[in-house]
């Protein structure tokens, strides 16, 4: 009996030892879904088709996409190679990441860990880095996709060689994954990756925070992941202390139903009716997007 009650206060011990060095993180913005939550409906809660971030890094199920991910990131380098090139009149050449694009991403390893819940331990400093650079260039190079088609299309889908863009269900699966709490990377790295690429698409008086915030809210308003109605205020002060993209959603739409509160006392009652269902979405619009609607009885 002593022999096993040496062993517990060993194993005690151990768990202080590891408790007392982990990090009291004040930064932290991405956190796990509690398990509790996830076992009513874990597929609301977990990515389907793309991984973004540490939390779904490396999922079997989700290895599909990392091809798509290099494809991306090999054409937003590209987009950059062009810029410069067109700025110098030098020719263009097969599009590589150099030394200080990693070390800029690296320096901000640190405070991207620290966004996080967990500690990732095992996964190395140069996996976590690739994490980011993939991650986020897949990210910023889909929002650019989108909107090019958009532009080309004057508000309607054209037909793309781009797998993500020719199926529809298979866009908005994309679109849902984006916003799920464990499937985020921290804004200032996709920020940082916009400001490194130096892209053409930015105008010269844009800041590129402000660039990727309206292809994020363009992207997410195309897609019916809420309403069109709750995205016609987009004021720069509910956005700017967004941490990620479903964070940047949420205050997009706290922002813009401030802005409708304080004109809605003009009008009768039956329009502010209106404008309060409108937050719903249509079965149609539910069916759209993947979500299956099933009796409950």
């Amino acid at each position: 009996m002593k022999l096993m009650d040496k062993d517990l206060v060993s194993s005690l011990n151990q768990e202080l030892t590891l408790t007392s060095a982990l990090p009291a993180n004040k930064n932290c913005s991405i956190y796990k879904v509690p398990d509790n939550l996830k076992a009513a409906n874990e597929n609301a809660y977990v990515p389907r088709l793309v991984s973004v971030g540490p939390f779904h890094n490396g999922s079997k199920n989700l290895q599909a996409m990392q091809d798509q991910k290099w494809i991306y990131l090999k054409s937003l380098l590209s987009r950059h190679q062009s810029s410069m090139s067109s700025n110098d009149g030098s020719s263009l050449s097969s599009p590589t990441v150099d030394l200080t694009f990693v070390q800029s991403l690296k320096r901000l390893e640190k405070r991207a860990r620290e966004s996080y819940s967990e500690t990732f331990n095992k996964l190395s400093s140069n996996a976590f880095v690739e994490m980011m650079i993939l991650d986020g260039c897949f990210i910023i190079e889909l929002f650019i996709r989108h909107r090019t088609i958009m532009e080309k299309s004057h508000g309607r889908e054209v037909v793309d060689s781009d797998p993500l863009f020719t199926t529809p269900r298979l866009h908005s699966c994309l679109a849902w994954d984006l916003i799920l709490l464990e499937n985020q990377l921290p804004l200032f790295v996709l920020e940082h990756l916009v400001s490194l690429n130096q892209l053409r698409e930015i105008n010269i008086d844009q800041e590129p925070s402000t660039f990727l915030k309206e292809l994020a809210l363009d992207f997410f308003q195309h897609r019916s992941v809420v309403p069109k109605t709750y995205f016609g205020h987009r004021q720069q002060q509910h956005l700017d202390s967004s941490d990620h993209l479903l964070d940047l959603l949420r205050n997009s739409l706290l922002g813009s139903s401030r802005q409708c509160s304080a004109h809605v006392t003009i009008g009768r009652a039956e329009d502010r009716q209106k404008e309060d269902r409108s937050l719903i979405p249509s079965a149609k619009e539910l069916s759209f997007a993947g979500i299956n609607i099933k009796k409950r009885y």
